[in-house]
This record gives C-alpha cells, sequence and structure tokens, in this order.
C-alpha cells in the first residue's frame, strides 16, 4: 500500500483540511501519560490533561506522535487508501495515530484519546485495537456500544452519530516500538463538497 503523501501540509486546505486540522488539533491536547485508565467525569478528564501537560517537561520518555487520514474506497474488491483530496457527503475517512517511543525507557500507562470531527460520523466497531472506549459531550467514557435511559425506563442504544470522542488504554510502549489507533468516520450528508488542496 503507498503512503507517500498521505499527510497534507500548507493553509489554506478548505473543508478537508479545516477538518484534519480540528482532529489533530484536539488530538494532541488529549494524549496522556497519566494513570487514567478508568472513566473520567469532564472536570476529572481536564484535571488529568493538566497535570499530564504540567509533567511532561520533566519526563525523560518521549512519544513522537503522527496524525494521518486517508479516504478509504473499494476498487475491483479490495479496500484502497488515498491521501484525502477533495471530500464529499458520504465518504469514508481513516485516521491514524503512530505513536513512537524515541526515548531510552519504555512509556507507561500510555492512553490515547482521538476527537470526531464535526460533520463526521464514527462508522460502528471500526476503531482498531478493539476495547476502545467511547464518549458523547458531557458524557463518560464506556466500551462500545454506548448505551442510555430510554422514555420506557429501558436501555437505548446511544446512535453513533452523537458519538464525540474514543479512547484506547495502550499502557506500556517499549524504547524505539510503536503503536497504532485507527478509527473510520463519514462525512455527513449535506456537507458542501470542497478540495483540500492548498491554494497556489
Amino acid at each position: 500500500m503507498n503512503q507517500k503523501g498521505s499527510e497534507r501540509r500548507g493553509t489554506g486546505l478548505g473543508w478537508a483540511g479545516a477538518l484534519r486540522a480540528s482532529c489533530l488539533m484536539a488530538w494532541m491536547m488529549t494524549l496522556m501519560l497519566a494513570g487514567t485508565a478508568h472513566a473520567l467525569s469532564p472536570g476529572q478528564q481536564a484535571a488529568a490533561e493538566q497535570a499530564a501537560q504540567a509533567a511532561k517537561p520533566a519526563a525523560a520518555p518521549m512519544l513522537k506522535s503522527e496524525l494521518q487520514q486517508f479516504l478509504v474506497t473499494v476498487e475491483k474488491g479490495e479496500t484502497v487508501f488515498k491521501p484525502v483530496g477533495e471530500v464529499k457527503p458520504g465518504d469514508l475517512i481513516e485516521y491514524r495515530a503512530v505513536y513512537t517511543n524515541v526515548g531510552k525507557a519504555a512509556v507507561s500507562e500510555v492512553v490515547v484519546d482521538l476527537p470526531i470531527p464535526e460533520a463526521t460520523e464514527y462508522q460502528p466497531r471500526t476503531a482498531r485495537p478493539a476495547g476502545v472506549l467511547a464518549a458523547v459531550v458531557g458524557r463518560n467514557f464506556a466500551p462500545e456500544p454506548l448505551m442510555r435511559d430510554a422514555a420506557n425506563g429501558k436501555k437505548e442504544p446511544v446512535p453513533y452519530a452523537e458519538y464525540r470522542r474514543l479512547r484506547w488504554v495502550i499502557g506500556k510502549i517499549a524504547p524505539g516500538a510503536k503503536t497504532t489507533v485507527t478509527m473510520r468516520v463519514r462525512v455527513a450528508e449535506g456537507v458542501a463538497e470542497q478540495t483540500a488542496q492548498a491554494k497556489k
């Protein structure tokens, strides 16, 4: 699989570029290296993120991170991954966050959050590795599929369109090792087609 040119650079990227930038900014803020393997309330999560950010300068181990995005298509019966150029309603996009330990010591208790960009819908059971946790706005993380109380007093599944964040409890990453988390989202209907190519 050819992945060259998979990461878009520059400014003026249009809607797709804005989608990636929005995901990237939030994703960079939610890589946590503190022990947060349990579900957190919004207040606890914010405190954990602040503590992780404050601890980074003193931490000897280092993680190098990269966020990639691909347009997923099927050609002649095979799944094909292409760099994201133009996006339109119904397109399937795969996000890959790659973490490499470039330090000389293992990094422990790694927890990764990946936000689901606005105007996209997370596709059921596409998160890898398995065992992902998910959350909607203002709620704690819980295993997929999310459930909620229905009007009749029973439980009902939360629509996937309401999912806004995924979390993986990675654990330990050895020196020189890397780990990758992925998810797929579909561009929502009603979003105007735009180009992600840099303006010349």
